[in-house]
């Protein structure tokens, strides 16, 4: 078995970034592709994107989902979602919004921090955006206070988040149509690797799964699901993700990738597999350090871009949208190259809000596709 240090070097090199307060960095980009025509998809009829063949459509039409992650984005909600809105992004990722050191008791549901979240979730709606809620934060929690996050009731926490009332809208969560996408928890301990120290088994991971995903499907049938973007499936870390991508309430199949294994052996078995069962799939998550030149960056992330596109994903994602300069995989304006790569490389155009339905229907829509070629700057 490699050594689990060397396999996933960029995974634990980010976590150095997320912990004690420094931003980390990578703009997500989330689901746009190839048509591979109508499979039956589940509808969302509120929010108006819904899974069609291996891809996501708004409306009935074709519709790249482009994700900026906003990680430190929580105290300046209008600044971080006009820096997404920069990269040609059209979707909002919250996550790493809970006191992870907090109590279990009541960290979850601290008022604060909910009231953030309700203001970035406003301010996307406000700018025509939409917002991938993530739970991973949640995981973490549970996982700093010693237990195994994925064999606790989650089922409070969810009810919390579904009938909470946005103090900014008034809106409901399980009723907002700016939540187009929910993800319960990514980066998944590898069962057979060091790093599960709590007694994770293959069948409880896959069940835990059916579990949120089956009661957020009853709760809130207009947002889409996902498991959470996996990663170490490039080796038998004991993750089912054959099985937990066959879940029937798994809509959108999402990894990360961060490793050459990622990208040379997971891609590709995940677009295979994704496409034969006629499921959208995404690189919910990649991104590179801004220690790397910004030539190299940018080339790297075109390159990253091209890879998709060519295995058929319905989308890309980076880590983070971000105005860092050091230690930091942020994108911005502050590394210019990066920065024009992300936009270039983005799907050529965005439908707006749900709220301009009504203008897009009087005056047209525009056409939803990623650029034919990956390109970098000049």
């Amino acid at each position: 078995m490699t050594n689990d240090v060397d396999r996933h070097v960029g995974r634990l090199h980010r976590k150095i970034f997320r912990s004690g307060g420094i931003a980390a960095a990578a703009v997500l980009l989330v689901i746009a592709g190839i048509w591979i025509g109508f499979a039956g998809g589940r509808s969302a009829p509120t929010a108006g994107i819904t899974t069609c063949g291996s891809q996501l459509c708004f409306e009935g039409e074709p519709w790249p989902l482009a994700v900026g992650t906003v990680y430190n984005g929580l105290d300046e909600p209008d600044k971080a979602v006009a820096a997404v809105k920069a990269l040609n992004l059209d979707v909002v990722r919250i996550t790493d919004f809970l006191d992870t050191a907090g109590a279990v008791a009541t960290a979850p549901y601290d008022a604060k921090a909910w009231r953030s979240v309700d203001r970035l979730i406003a301010s996307a709606g406000r700018a025509g955006l939409h917002v991938e809620l993530d739970f991973s934060t949640y995981r973490n929690l549970l996982k700093q206070s010693g237990v195994n996050p994925y064999g606790v009731d989650w089922l409070p926490f969810l009810r919390f988040v579904a009938s909470r009332i946005n103090t900014e809208t008034g809106t409901q969560y399980a009723d907002d149509p700016t939540i187009a996408l929910i993800s319960f928890a990514g980066e998944v301990d590898g069962i057979h690797g060091g790093d599960n120290s709590y007694g994770l088994t293959t069948a409880q991971l896959t069940g835990f799964y059916r579990t949120v995903e089956n009661f957020w499907h009853e709760a809130a049938p207009g947002q889409l699901l996902t498991a959470g973007g996996l990663s170490q499936l490039s080796w038998n870390s004991g993750i089912d993700w054959r099985a937990i991508f066959s879940l029937p309430h798994n809509d959108i199949d999402s990894l990360h990738a961060y490793t050459s294994d990622d990208v040379a052996i997971t891609v590709p078995a995940v677009a295979e597999f994704s496409q034969s069962k006629g499921k959208p799939w995404i690189i919910e998550e990649f991104g590179f350090p801004a220690e790397l030149p910004d030539r190299e960056r940018a080339d790297k992330f075109a390159k990253m871009f091209e890879t998709a596109r060519n295995h058929g994903a319905a989308g890309i994602g980076l880590w983070n949208v971000g105005d860092q300069t050091t230690d930091t995989y942020d994108v911005g304006p502050q590394f210019p190259l990066a920065f024009q790569a992300v936009r270039t490389n983005a799907p050529s155009s965005r439908v707006s809000s749900v709220s301009a339905k009504v203008r897009k229907r009087r005056c047209g829509r525009p056409n939803h596709q990623w650029p034919t070629v990956a390109r970098s700057n000049p």
